[in-house]
């Protein structure tokens, strides 16, 4: 049932045309309006379709594509495809280190060769449909796995190998997380119609962070509490919040060169 409501709310989202289209997994989905927002104020004439569903794979993204081209119409110059988090989160990452008890460095890369083969499959199936759709994707931007009273135990359970790390328990995890952001820059650099721009550091350079700024995270810290959510993983909602905070500095970086 829930499969069925999945691929309904998909096909619903596809009947409308759009500029840009967002899919992939809930970062899309909560922080949706404050990309709106982004557009409302700097970009107003730019349509957008969002289908993201949060809790989604890559994997399941590519049994999703008939949704994802529907959604891809003759208007649409860009999609923005946020996905990777839940392949890992959700997957063989805390096996991994506590059962085949592997480096941390050895279940990242082992995680991201899956992740990217997923991504491949996805970004030439929407570059084969549609050749002029440009694709954006980064990594994130530093989580909030400081803030109790449940992130930092998730934390530990999806690297138990950093609790006892020589450089500290945070930069342990944040060097592993930010390949994902690496991952996009092969991605971008082997196909040219793919885009990256790095979110890292952002939040924690709004949060006060004077070693961290947009690009360069500081890897020794999580992102801010005040401007992340309880559940560690998103950004406080709205445009006001810490989505707000990330989409308008990626207007400057990214998208006030591409939309008129």
């Amino acid at each position: 049932m829930q499969k069925l409501a999945l691929a309904a709310l998909l096909l619903a989202g596809g009947a409308n045309a759009a500029n840009v289209v967002i899919a992939g997994d809930s970062w899309g989905e909560e922080g949706g309006s404050a990309f709106q927002g982004m557009l409302s104020t700097y970009s107003p004439n730019t349509t957008l379709n969002n289908i993201a569903v949060g809790g989604t794979t890559a994997l399941e993204w590519i049994a999703k594509l008939g949704a994802l081209k529907t959604a891809i119409t003759s208007d649409t110059t860009h999609v923005w495809l946020t996905l990777g988090g839940n392949d890992a989160i959700q997957g063989p990452l805390p096996v991994c280190g506590l059962v085949q008890k592997k480096s941390a460095e050895e279940c990242t890369t082992e995680e991201l060769s899956r992740i990217k083969k997923h991504m491949i499959t996805i970004i030439e199936s929407i570059h084969k449909d549609s050749p002029k759709v440009r694709v954006l994707g980064f990594g994130y931007d530093i989580l909030g796995m400081g803030k109790l009273p449940i992130c930092p135990p998730l934390a530990r359970g999806i690297f138990p190998q950093c609790i006892d790390a020589a450089e500290g328990f945070n930069t342990c995890f944040n060097t592993q997380f930010v390949r994902i952001q690496a991952m996009w820059e092969e991605l971008a650099q082997t196909y040219d119609y793919v885009d990256t721009v790095s979110m890292l550091g952002t939040l924690e350079a709004a949060g006060g962070d004077t070693s961290a700024s947009t690009g360069k995270p500081d890897l020794a810290k999580f992102s801010p509490n005040s401007l992340m959510q309880t559940n560690c993983i998103h950004p406080t909602q709205g445009w006001d919040g810490g989505f707000g905070v990330v989409f308008k500095k990626q207007w400057t970086l990214y998208w006030s060169k591409q939309l008129q």
